[in-house]
């Protein structure tokens, strides 16, 4: 059997700073054919560094050393209670031991 939670509801000022966040992410022009000659991709990654470092449960939050160039790959974990376990493996444990067939 599983547990369902319910979820918090955001008070005004965050569903406005919520709305403001995703309004921003969906400006940068990051059209693959341009952006990386316009340093979209850097400045969209440079916004979303900055997002996740406010998130409490994310740690190792960067780019990833392989990016291309001026294509950076934003990166982060997220840290759990299931510590050396990738989210994939956990996710399917758990769903293999709580199947009913």
């Amino acid at each position: 059997t599983m547990t369902t939670t319910k979820s918090a509801k955001l008070t005004d000022a965050e569903a406005e700073a919520a709305i403001a966040s995703f309004q921003r992410i969906i400006s940068y022009p990051t059209v693959s054919s341009t952006a990386p000659s316009t340093g979209a991709y850097e400045e969209c990654a440079e916004f979303l560094l900055s997002e996740l470092k406010s998130v409490p449960c994310l740690e190792g939050i960067g780019i990833l050393d392989e990016s291309p160039p001026r294509c950076p790959v934003v990166v982060a974990q997220w840290k759990g209670v299931h510590e050396g376990k990738s989210a994939t493996k956990y996710e399917l444990e758990y769903y293999q031991s709580h199947s009913t067939s």
